[in-house]
């Protein structure tokens, strides 16, 4: 089951906040939003996926020429690795699919003096202030935020929520500033975290681990069993102390 709602999880999210998806086949899926940027813009490859599925995946990018990102299951990124390179796709490393049953959890942290973990659905633009500085969305020609791009991605959340899609958004504030936010999205009794990030400045301190117990905290309070994720190698040694395990790894690449 791990596999499967791994895979459940990642399609429940994306289909949520994506403006529009395809799937070509089983082992593809595409997912679509009228922002310019490959960050909010997926090609998903899984165990099974050939140089059909690629070619048409990349066709309803390539057509509009919209920035993409391409997220293969390493077997198949090394199986299709030459049609990759030919399709103009840049490699950008690695990201591991993990999974952790909330039975076999226990919390890491405790909430330390000038901290407090706000749900804020209704108030998202907090949610999304430590998004923007840790996932920077612009070119990186100056340090000004492109808080455009930032509020597209709040409404796509605002829709998700509003078409009864369960999702809670999570931000830390220390000394009243929102300074660490992440996104719980729940399918059934699976969960998936997305969005974990910290403004650079407060990194190093704990806050993101902090976050985490207590996105886990409610995922074992509101009856989830699982708990699934999408880690980049800069974030693994948090989620495997906190007991994700690996599930298989992602190769990443971008294009636009």
């Amino acid at each position: 089951m791990n596999l499967q709602g791994y895979l459940a999880t990642e399609r429940h999210f994306w289909r949520s906040i994506a403006q529009s998806y395809t799937d070509i086949s089983e082992y593809a899926q595409c997912y679509l939003t009228p922002l310019p940027v490959p960050v909010f813009n997926y090609i998903y490859l899984q165990t099974g996926a050939g140089k059909t599925d690629l070619a048409q995946a990349q066709a309803v990018f390539d057509n509009g020429g919209k920035p993409h990102c391409l997220v293969a299951e390493k077997a198949v990124s090394d199986y299709l690795h030459p049609q990759i390179v030919a399709g103009g796709y840049d490699a950008d490393g690695e990201t591991s699919a993990m999974y952790l049953n909330i039975a076999q959890w226990q919390p890491l942290s405790v909430l330390p003096q000038g901290c407090e973990i706000r749900e804020v659905n209704e108030q998202l633009t907090l949610w999304a202030t430590p998004l923007e500085a840790a996932f920077p969305t612009d070119d990186g020609a100056d340090d000004t935020p492109d808080f455009s791009i930032i509020s597209d991605y709040i409404s796509y959340h605002q829709r998700a929520m509003e078409k009864g899609t369960e999702l809670h958004h999570f931000v830390l504030m220390y000394n009243n500033e929102p300074v660490s936010c992440v996104t719980l999205s729940v399918l059934d009794n699976m969960a998936r975290i997305d969005d974990l990030g910290t403004i650079p400045a407060y990194q190093g301190k704990g806050f993101a681990s902090l976050l985490l117990d207590n996105a886990l905290t409610l995922c074992r309070t509101g009856g989830v069993s699982d708990c699934y994720l999408e880690a980049s190698s800069e974030g693994l040694g948090l989620y495997k102390k906190h007991g994700f395990r690996t599930l298989f790894e992602y190769c990443f690449y971008i294009k636009g």
